[in-house]
């Protein structure tokens, strides 16, 4: 993806790739709808990061983005590659919550993109993951198993 200046252009940018993702996964597309969705989570990111856009469409669209790029994978039996595209935007939203996030707002986008996934296959195909119940509905958790 073209670096974007501004958020206005990278709204418009995760816009183009999030449909395109959509559509490509509609379509049984699955590698292409994988490449836009990837492209949407980055426009996503340089809108919570480099611009500083922090509303709440914000982190919905970095949210929608990674949770579709996870099943995607999930769907061409990619599970590492889900967990770790989930472990780095729940590391994304505990470093926007530090930096003033409301926390119950980014506990939510936690607990929607872990929701979002099929969590029985992701942790019955990765060999020492598992999903473990929330403690309560505000407080999901992914646990590493050994």
């Amino acid at each position: 993806m073209q670096w974007k200046s501004d958020a206005r252009e990278a709204r418009e940018d995760w816009q183009r790739h999030f449909s395109n993702a959509e559509i490509a996964s509609a379509g049984q597309a699955d590698h292409a709808a994988i490449h836009q969705a990837g492209c949407a989570l980055e426009a996503a990111e340089l809108l919570l990061f480099t611009h500083g856009r922090r509303a709440t469409a914000d982190l919905q669209r970095f949210s929608d983005a990674s949770a579709l790029l996870c099943r995607l994978l999930l769907r061409i039996d990619q599970p590492r590659l889900a967990c770790s595209v989930i472990g780095g935007t729940v590391a994304s939203l505990q470093e926007l919550r530090a930096q003033g996030v409301q926390p119950a707002l980014a506990l939510s986008h936690c607990q929607c993109l872990i929701t979002a996934i099929d969590p029985v296959k992701a942790a019955g195909t990765v060999p020492g993951f598992a999903f473990a119940r929330p403690v309560s509905a505000s407080t999901p958790a992914v646990a590493a198993t050994k």
